[in-house]
């Protein structure tokens, strides 16, 4: 009995030490880095904002600030919650200008550091504010009938929706392409026909790859694809721009080949620096079709999902902010389309990632430490209407500029890592992608992110086979065309039909 009890003590005395060590490694130590398959970068990288030059001409009427890492400061209530100091940005009405938004924030002794004319967008810095400050300011400028909109300029450290898959080449067979009909000979649409350029704003575009057409490449450096907090993921645009244009000559066939490309980094960017880059693609670059596949980290994504009011009026704010941008590219009567990745924060995903949290959290801990209040439960799955900056867009003629795009596989089953919810318009194939990487190399993956080209290069064509359609008839198309359904009784979804499209679109 002596014995037993010493064996009985000797258990106890070394499993408290080990559950005390998962306490504060799942409970203290996941709190500086997000619980997905990412870590926040390191932002003392001085090296890291050189693509903010672009827009760096103030004597043009588009420009935007050009921060550097001293800029990026964290809410003083929780250090992953980044935005630029001091700074806001407001979108205003048609009856009011420059000059009156200046005359609005004078009493604020705040300056203009920010100007797109072209849709009546200002970014101003208020000297010496906090972020409580910053947002008490925005709801005080809203309430002005010269203001659309106003926000704080948060700084998005924002995970790529992408899985790396390990596929044996042997096997290789593009099973996707007869998932969505695609049509054997797609030039006998596109022969003749003007060409339409396409933006991937994603991690950037290897422009040296040879079998891609990036028409700004003298705009950014290629080198920026070897700075340190885009590196991890510089595949991931090269990825995503092959399945959608790279040229008819390569070993992984594209859904638009050889289109022109316009690439932006949408990767570890202010949302400055997003409306910047996708104005630009817009209205100085034609594109008709822009390709996102970028979406809120999970401690956002999880928390709106379990119904965290603040989680969700973050979302909603970002959202109302792009809706008023993109509702005056509309006014100003730009065609254009934009297909998101719905993500990856699937029941799979949530259950394996965030366990540390779920399983051994301290409520009272996680309380005072995470910034929206959660992880205190299990879920079955991520609402995809929480993992984007679109998701409360409610107005018609906004809604029908935007496509999300959920994953499927060679089953037509919903992909495990899909995120859910009605916020997906269509589905298309995103596992086992086998497309273009960095330095001409080829690589598979995973992932919606995989799914969205298919759906992007899809709205291309169309636009290139009837150059009189609009937006609206683009999105229609693409969605009535299907006849298959992918999902269960609680989610179903369109599948991509490439050649019904075409043949509606003619």
């Amino acid at each position: 009995m002596k014995k037993l009890l010493s064996k009985k003590w000797l258990c106890i005395l070394l499993i408290i030490p080990a559950l005390i060590l998962t306490d504060i490694i799942f409970c203290t130590g996941l709190y500086f880095f997000e619980p997905v398959n990412y870590n926040a970068p390191d932002l003392s990288i001085s090296d890291s904002f050189g693509l903010y030059i672009k827009y760096s001409d103030t004597s043009s009427s588009f420009y935007i600030k050009q921060i550097t890492h001293e800029d990026i400061v964290a809410a003083e209530f929780d250090s992953r919650l980044k935005y630029v100091d001091d700074t806001i940005l407001i979108t205003y009405t048609d009856n009011a200008d420059y000059d009156d938004i200046n005359n609005l924030l004078s009493p604020y002794d705040a300056s203009i550091c920010g100007y797109i004319e072209e849709i009546n967008f200002i970014q101003a810095e208020f000297p010496d504010c906090d972020y409580s400050t910053l947002l008490n300011i925005c709801s005080k400028l809203k309430e002005h009938e010269i203001v659309n909109y106003a926000i704080i300029d948060y700084f998005e450290e924002t995970p790529t929706s992408e899985e790396n898959t390990v596929i044996n080449e042997d096997t290789l067979d593009y099973y996707y392409y007869d998932l969505i009909n695609y049509p054997d000979n797609i030039s006998a649409y596109i022969c003749n026909k003007p060409s339409v350029n396409v933006g991937v704003f994603d991690v950037l575009v290897d422009s040296n790859n040879i079998h891609l057409d990036v028409i700004n490449k003298d705009s950014y450096d290629v080198n920026s694809l070897n700075n340190p907090l885009i590196k991890p993921f510089n595949n991931h645009g090269t990825h995503v721009a092959g399945i959608l244009a790279g040229s008819d000559n390569c070993n992984a066939p594209a859904v638009y080949p050889n289109a022109k490309i316009v690439s932006d980094n949408a990767m570890n960017n202010s949302i400055s620096y997003w409306i910047a880059a996708i104005t630009d693609m817009i209205v100085n670059y034609d594109v008709k079709v822009i390709n996102m596949s970028i979406g809120y980290n999970s401690y956002i994504t999880l928390s709106a999902t379990l119904g965290c009011e603040n989680a969700i009026e973050f979302i909603k704010n970002e959202s109302m902010f792009f809706s008023s941008v993109i509702k005056k590219l509309i006014k100003n009567n730009y065609e254009f389309l934009i297909c998101t990745a719905a993500g990856n924060d699937s029941h799979s995903n949530i259950n394996k990632i965030h366990k540390g949290y779920f399983s051994y959290g301290k409520k009272q801990l996680l309380d005072k430490l995470d910034i929206f209040n959660i992880f205190t439960e299990r879920v079955r799955y991520s609402d995809s209407r929480y993992s984007l900056p679109f998701s409360f867009i409610t107005e018609a003629d906004v809604m029908n500029r935007i496509i999300v795009v959920g994953s499927c596989d060679e089953y037509y089953n919903l992909s495990y890592f899909s995120s859910l919810c009605d916020r997906i318009d269509i589905v298309a194939p995103g596992e086992g992608i086998y497309s273009l990487g960095v330095e001409n190399e080829y690589e598979y993956m995973s992932g919606t992110s995989m799914a969205c080209p298919f759906v992007s290069g899809t709205a291309a064509l169309l636009f290139a086979v009837n150059p009189e359609l609009t937006a609206d008839n683009v999105k229609s198309i693409i969605i009535s065309s299907s006849i298959q359904k992918i999902g269960n009784n609680e989610f179903s979804y369109p599948l991509l039909d490439v050649t019904k499209a075409l043949e509606l679109a003619e």
